[in-house]
């Protein structure tokens, strides 16, 4: 009998012991060495690193915990409450007290924001919670690791005619390192050569999200930056106000821009009169960008327009973020052409509207030359000599003027030439 009853306490001790090998304690989060990572740096939230108060294991991971939730914002600057799956949850086998929580399947609509709290809802963004599956809720405190990026950056370029100032914002408030003589470095399109870009000056907002910074000319290279071309943070030498510094691994932004509009037209021209009967007076042209026109043997005024660089200076003048879809039928360039002798009698004249939404645009920017053929308001071929031209050209998108150039580009009256060979 002292056998029997030595065996069954036997038995409920090392049942006991199994048992409990089942039944583990909740390890909570440590208070302070919790970390918001963006490891990739492209701007968005995709990970949160836990430091436990214990060491777990995997079959923990897959027992104890089922969740964790917080509040970040979207990419309208929304808040959203996220919830991370015990999928997400990876236990650092290295280290047996870290948890990441792997949130880059889960990023695509967030906001670029880099920062553990947001100036648009500061009392609201974080709140931190850890579930596990036995009811245990933990609310734990993080703290910011990610490194700010360029969210936007638009250039307008004058050709010389004036400094050229770079807009550009951020995912959170920025910080110039000392000692640095400028924070950005810049590659041309097509080229893999990077090089400081001069500044002039730099125009801090408010709570330093936004500058505009003035830049000093051609760089020691010879060139100017331009639109298309790349710029990227400069490592060590900027960074958020937790001292978050930029480093290497910084991506290539790649800049939006605009030149003003500008009008070309020649002050000469040949007129070869081989023209068949029927031609127009007035044509107006969708001719290729780059191309050249007016030229030698056809007079008129061209602009580039619905290209990219045309399409920004638009979004630009409306106060419009570089990225928003324009609705093309809301644009309207008008042009209006008066001629006459050089001793003011009216010779023919003419006026175009046209929509951004007209099919001979292609979907592609174009040189939109209005082009005359020399005849006058008789259909007869004008003679040699000097005359005079008034073009106005209006541009206007759902009514709003984005262009005018008596007003921009000064007088709308010019002087040319006609002769023959």
């Amino acid at each position: 009998m002292k056998d029997f009853w030595t065996f069954a306490i036997a038995a409920a001790l090392l049942n006991g012991s199994a048992l409990a090998a089942y039944i583990q304690s909740p390890v909570p989060p440590s208070a302070k060495e919790n970390y918001l990572v963006d490891k990739d740096q492209d701007g968005r939230l995709d990970g949160v690193d836990i430091k436990l108060l214990g060491t777990i294991s995997q079959d923990y991971v897959d027992r104890m915990v089922d969740s964790v939730t917080f509040d970040w914002v979207d990419s309208d600057d929304v808040l959203v409450h996220v919830a991370a799956p015990r999928k997400n949850l990876k236990f650092n086998a290295a280290s047996n007290r870290n948890l990441f929580v792997d949130l880059s399947g889960m990023q695509n609509g967030w906001l670029l924001h880099t920062a553990a709290a947001s100036e648009n809802c500061p009392a609201e963004l974080g709140g931190f919670r850890m579930y596990l599956s036995d009811g245990s809720i933990y609310t734990f405190s993080v703290q910011d690791k990610m490194a700010p990026v360029i969210k936007d950056a638009m250039l307008r370029s004058y050709r010389g005619l004036r400094t050229d100032t770079l807009s550009m914002t951020f995912s959170e408030g920025m910080k110039v390192s000392s000692g640095c003589e400028t924070f950005l470095k810049y590659k041309k399109v097509g080229e893999p050569v990077e090089r400081p870009l001069p500044m002039k000056v730099a125009l801090w907002s408010r709570n330093a999200t936004a500058v505009n910074i003035l830049l000093d000319g051609p760089t020691d290279f010879g060139d100017h930056l331009a639109p298309r071309d790349s710029v990227r943070l400069l490592e060590k030498c900027i960074g958020d106000s937790l001292n978050n510094v930029v480093t290497r691994e910084s991506r290539f932004f790649e800049v939006a821009g605009y030149y003003p509009l500008e009008i070309q037209t020649s002050s000469m021209v040949v007129d070869n009169q081989n023209v068949e009967g029927n031609v127009p007076i007035f044509q107006l042209q969708f001719q290729k960008p780059g191309t050249e026109f007016p030229n030698e043997y056809s007079w008129g005024y061209s602009m580039e327009v619905m290209d990219e660089e045309f399409l920004d200076g638009v979004r630009s003048t409306l106060g419009l973020p570089g990225k928003v879809a324009l609705d093309p039928s809301k644009l309207l360039i008008h042009y209006n052409l008066k001629i006459y002798t050089n001793l003011g009698t009216y010779v023919v004249g003419t006026s175009f509207d046209v929509k951004g939404s007209d099919p001979r645009f292609e979907n592609a920017g174009k040189k939109l030359f209005l082009k005359w053929n020399m005849i006058d308001g008789q259909h007869r071929r004008v003679g040699t000599g000097v005359y005079i031209a008034d073009f106005f050209v209006h541009v206007t998108y759902n009514g709003k003027t984005i262009y005018r150039n008596d007003v921009h580009s000064g007088s709308t009256t010019q002087i040319f030439g006609v002769k023959r060979r």
